[in-house]
């Protein structure tokens, strides 16, 4: 971060709980992939809603995380 400051902390996950969650992301990719054009835009659309209505904050976490200035981070978001 910017000011060298820890923001958060996570627990390390294990081999074979990093495996278990790429095989169930890969097994949702095959689900997705299949699910028609229409379907797969309304949840991209709705990603991108939701996005919209955390900017401010979205905004707030690139410039204490990366060290952005916040109108290069609002272009991101």
């Amino acid at each position: 971060p910017t000011t060298g400051e820890t923001l958060e902390t996570y627990t390390l996950m294990d081999e074979s709980q990093a495996k278990q969650i790429v095989e169930a992301s890969h097994e949702a990719f095959l689900d997705w992939r299949l699910k028609p054009l229409e379907h797969r835009a309304k949840g991209v659309k709705a990603i991108g809603e939701a996005m919209n209505a955390h900017k401010e904050e979205l905004t707030d976490l690139m410039v204490k995380e990366m060290g952005k200035l916040p109108s290069q981070a609002r272009l991101e978001v």
